[in-house]
């Protein structure tokens, strides 16, 4: 009756254990620096950086994000005459992701993308244009063995990185 009684309770156990997904992880620090010269047309590079401030490693799915180039806009963009420009690049419908499309940042570490924002936006006229990051990060963990998750378990994260603006000048003149 014991044996018994210990197999039901080490199992109800491990199922709880196994059937609940790991509490989020702490959120990731977000930058976005513009690379000089940002010129009419292009190129119009920026930098987008994210820092793990936790003691422990934290894995993000890199969807719609800068780390997979323009697959999807995280960024919502108003020109010069305080009007939104269109985001013009690709959008893609996806399955579950697989282990490379995922991030590993270490404890304290960053990793960090460039991409040209005139490959998907409209930069035609000179001036300050502002720059908001509208998007997240589908999933992130601190349980490496996990990923990938399909996409019923993963735990979405905001991205606060708060506004930029950035001086977009003629051609030749930079």
């Amino acid at each position: 009756m014991t044996k018994l009684l210990f197999a039901a309770s080490l199992a109800a156990l491990l199922t709880a254990t196994c059937m609940h997904p790991a509490a989020p992880p702490s959120t990731l620090e977000c930058r976005v620096e513009p690379r000089a010269p940002l010129t009419v047309g292009g190129p119009a590079e920026i930098r987008f950086i994210l820092t793990n401030p936790s003691r422990e490693p934290l894995w993000f799915l890199r969807w719609n994000t800068p780390f997979e180039g323009w697959m999807g806009s995280v960024f919502t963009v108003t020109g010069p005459d305080g009007v939104e420009l269109p985001y013009t690049g690709p959008m893609v419908k996806r399955g579950d992701p697989s282990r490379d499309e995922y991030v590993q940042i270490p404890p304290s570490g960053t990793a960090d993308a460039v991409v040209d924002l005139a490959n998907v936006y409209d930069l035609r006229e000179p001036g300050r244009y502002q720059l908001r990051v509208t998007g997240g990060i589908a999933d992130l963990t601190s349980d490496g063995s996990s990923v990938p998750r399909p996409r019923e378990g993963h735990q979405g994260a905001e991205l606060r990185c708060g506004e930029v603006e950035i001086a977009v000048g003629p051609r030749g003149q930079n």
